[in-house]
């Protein structure tokens, strides 16, 4: 049954309000959606890796001395000491290491070999190399999931 009458058209710009709700609302669905976009995509696109990389950019942390940085992209992570960047894919398992005192972010990879590790005394702000690596690398294994239950439901 349709409404004949409301206190609504007592409030003066009541309109002008209700649509700046509605806007506020579809503003904050519609990032909240880009948002869950970037943790899914591979990306395959360059409009998917602008949105991957606009909740995931490039981060770049120096060592109290300067003499060494960390780097972590939505794809890979980096400390210069090491040879190369690690794609998160080659990450078979990573955690917290301590030895006498010290702190490391240890890396295990799939191919055996050497892990790295990147020394977390040497930055003034260890647990911001911490969270980084942990958001980076937990958005990666979100994005993998997906990725193969996609795959898995198209088969």
């Amino acid at each position: 049954m349709p409404v004949r009458s409301s206190w609504l058209s007592d409030i003066d710009g009541a309109d002008d309000l209700e649509q700046q709700m509605w806007k506020a609302y579809e503003d904050r669905f519609s990032a909240a959606h880009e948002e869950s976009l970037a943790w899914r995509y591979a990306p395959a696109t360059d409009e998917e890796r602008q949105i991957v990389e606009k909740y995931f950019p490039p981060v770049r942390v120096a060592t109290k001395k300067a003499d060494a940085s960390f780097e972590i992209d939505f794809a890979r992570v980096r400390f210069s000491e090491w040879h190369g960047a690690i794609g998160y894919g080659d990450i078979k398992d990573c955690g917290i290491r301590e030895s006498l005192g010290r702190k490391f972010l240890a890396l295990k990879l799939q191919s055996g070999g050497k892990n790295p590790e990147v020394p977390l005394q040497r930055f003034a702000n260890a647990d911001q190399v911490v969270t980084l690596f942990q958001r980076y690398y937990t958005r990666h294994t979100f994005m993998t999931q997906q990725q193969a239950s996609t795959d898995d439901s198209a088969a």
